[in-house]
């Protein structure tokens, strides 16, 4: 659902954080100097991070199509099933009303 979705956006968005951290403590702790600057980090991150929503959105997508047809076929077997009820139902009480028919004929008799 759209929730889950931005739920997962932000946990990716929040470990993507946690690890430029992690990376720019481990720099720091080495002496080494950033590879590419924070700009293009931060582009190439938010590029990732918009790679794996589009893809977890595309997921939810399929699983909503599927769970639409499902739901359907489900629906065609209720439609179905209820008119076979309301079939024997009409059966049985064509049978009760000429069974009390009957009976008051033989009363009246």
């Amino acid at each position: 659902s759209y929730e889950q979705s931005y739920e997962r956006y932000w946990d990716l968005e929040n470990e993507v954080t946690k690890m430029q951290k992690r990376v720019c403590s481990l720099q720091d702790e080495f002496g080494l100097g950033a590879a590419i600057d924070d700009s293009e980090a931060r582009t190439l991150m938010a590029s990732t991070a918009v790679s794996s929503c589009k893809e977890t959105l595309a997921r939810l997508q399929e699983k909503q199509k599927q769970s639409v047809e499902e739901a359907e076929v489900e629906k065609e077997r209720i439609i179905t099933a209820k008119e076979r009820f309301d079939a024997l139902r009409n059966k049985f009480e064509k049978s009760d009303d000429y069974y009390l028919a009957e009976t008051e004929e033989e009363e009246a008799e």
